[in-house]
């Protein structure tokens, strides 16, 4: 069985767009952190004078998977250490 191959473009938007959430996390939560890869992305796509929003959406992916993984681990922490406390008292 063949797998579907990424055209290179799209692959090299996708890292790009993991390296600029994964710099930009280390110093931001990870909301500014999408904002700021949208920015790039937007950005790159006026530079190159046509707005192709595959693009945009590769270069997302990475931010936006990470941002749920974020989410769902905050959620994680909160149920934990409000179990801890209500099995405290």
């Amino acid at each position: 069985m063949k797998l579907p191959l990424i055209p290179l473009d799209k692959a090299n938007h996708f890292i790009y767009g993991f390296m600029i959430f994964f710099i930009s996390n280390l110093f931001m939560n990870p909301y500014i952190s999408l904002i700021i890869v949208f920015t790039f992305a937007l950005g790159k796509e006026i530079y190159d004078e046509r707005l192709d929003w595959k693009d945009i959406f590769f270069t997302m992916i990475p931010g936006i998977i990470l941002t749920f993984k974020y989410i769902i681990n905050e959620q994680k922490l909160e149920n934990n250490i409000s179990g801890l406390i209500l099995d405290y008292y």
